[in-house]
């Protein structure tokens, strides 16, 4: 058992943190693993929007690549377009014509 380990995010606040727990106990080994958590950090606010913007489109990526997922491609697809909503922030240029 991993020592420490129940008590990750417990003030979060947050819905499935015990079951988060869980997979993480086994992503390290199970029961059988030992250590100690040793800190817990707290992400600054624009670290937190990059990773909740990466996890959102690595997640889908490798559902889709590792189990052929079909949400895997719906969300892809989401994530398409919000490119889409994008606007410029420079001035378009419009190539004279002759």
């Amino acid at each position: 058992m991993i020592e420490g380990l129940e008590r990750v995010l417990e003030d979060s606040g947050q819905r499935g943190v015990k079951e988060l727990c869980g997979l993480l106990q086994e992503l390290l080994g199970g029961r059988d693993a030992t250590g100690r958590l040793l800190e817990e950090q707290m992400l600054q606010p624009r670290a937190m929007r990059v990773f909740r913007f990466a996890n959102r489109i690595i997640w889908p990526a490798i559902a889709l690549v590792m189990d052929r997922a079909a949400w895997g491609a719906e969300a892809l697809v989401e994530i398409n377009g919000w490119f889409e909503q994008f606007e410029s922030v420079l001035p378009v240029m419009v190539e004279a014509t002759a």
